[in-house]
């Protein structure tokens, strides 16, 4: 088809326009892999932004979680986010929190808060490491569906942390620092910036 690969308009979303929240200064953007939800992090306002995807690809805006309300915290400066390969979570880094913060998603469909986050951690990496990205294996093994990597641009490190798979542990679903990796440390050199 000679249109492939072109991209076509279909509707914009505005933070405080039709009681949409949470976009201001929005820097990085989550689906869950079932294609239903779409996060966004608003770094201006400590917020993440839910969105449900509608069978016709338009979005509808769900909630924000937000900084300060329902016990939330770490979201200040939030930069990136990702969902986990289970599904089970959200989690996000904050470069001025330096925090790594964790949310339950509802996955059950017929809840009529499906895909709404509920607060579970935020995990504090240093004082001044300006946390700018993390990622998750792409593997589909449950062993490796533990680990959380994440960057630290000022810091210039690189942290690796376990989350706890364990339902049956009283801290099931928090990370914990495993290792970091620092430049100019144990024969690491080179790794400066973002």
């Amino acid at each position: 088809s000679p249109n492939f690969g072109r991209l076509t308009f279909r509707q914009k979303l505005q933070d405080g326009v039709g009681g949409v929240d949470g976009l201001l200064g929005a820097r990085s953007i989550a689906l869950d892999h079932g294609g239903q939800h779409v996060y966004v992090a608003g770094s201006f306002e400590s917020a993440i932004a839910i969105f449900r995807r509608e069978s016709n690809g338009n979005l509808s805006y769900l909630a924000s979680a937000r900084g300060g309300s329902n016990g939330v915290t770490g979201l200040n400066g939030i930069r990136d986010l990702v969902v986990s390969r289970d599904g089970a979570q959200l989690l996000g880094v904050s470069a001025i929190a330096n925090a790594v913060v964790v949310f339950n998603r509802e996955q059950n469909a017929v809840s009529p808060n499906y895909g709404r986050l509920s607060f579970v951690q935020a995990r504090t990496l240093g004082s001044t490491d300006r946390l700018v990205a993390l990622s998750l294996p792409e593997s589909t093994t449950a062993s490796d569906n533990e680990h959380v990597y994440v960057v630290a641009e000022g810091g210039h490190r690189l942290y690796v942390l376990r989350r706890n798979l364990d339902p049956g542990s009283a801290s099931y679903g928090t990370v914990q620092l495993q290792f970091q990796y620092a430049n100019n440390s144990g024969g690491i050199a080179r790794m400066y910036g973002p």
